[in-house]
């Protein structure tokens, strides 16, 4: 009986882990309908700043694609809020805190995900900015 409780827990623990989920996605899209009614206090681009810095660092070079469709990017938000393109640049700034090395395969992770992640904030930028784009 208790096997069969313990079996149960598992499929309720999974259909909430998935309806979670499903949850963050739906607000995400939702939340990125313009980027003019974003509810950051000073739609800071400093996570955009962080992001690039690290792919950056663990890439060395990023695909040229990639770099243009960026700093176009980072170009439109920052001519939509003041804000944005100074604390993009405090974003860019290496951390004061030295992490462990990474290993290669640990550094072609950060690549590649972090590669995903400027695809994806491009994406957003397009997605805000079609008119401009």
């Amino acid at each position: 009986m208790s096997d069969d409780n313990g079996k149960r827990l598992l499929i309720n623990q999974k259909h909430i882990c998935m309806a979670a989920i499903s949850l963050v996605f739906s607000c995400t899209c939702v939340a990125a309908d313009t980027y003019s009614e974003l509810s950051t206090p000073d739609k800071s681009g400093f996570m955009w700043g962080q992001v690039y810095q690290h792919t950056k660092a663990a890439c060395g070079t990023l695909p040229q694609d990639l770099e243009d469709d960026y700093a176009k990017a980072i170009r439109f938000l920052s001519e939509a809020s003041p804000e944005f393109g100074p604390t993009f640049k405090d974003g860019l700034k290496p951390s004061l805190k030295k992490a462990p090395p990474k290993s290669a395969e640990e550094l072609e992770d950060v690549c590649v995900k972090g590669q995903t992640g400027l695809r994806n904030q491009v994406k957003l930028a397009r997605y805000w900015f079609t008119e401009k784009w």
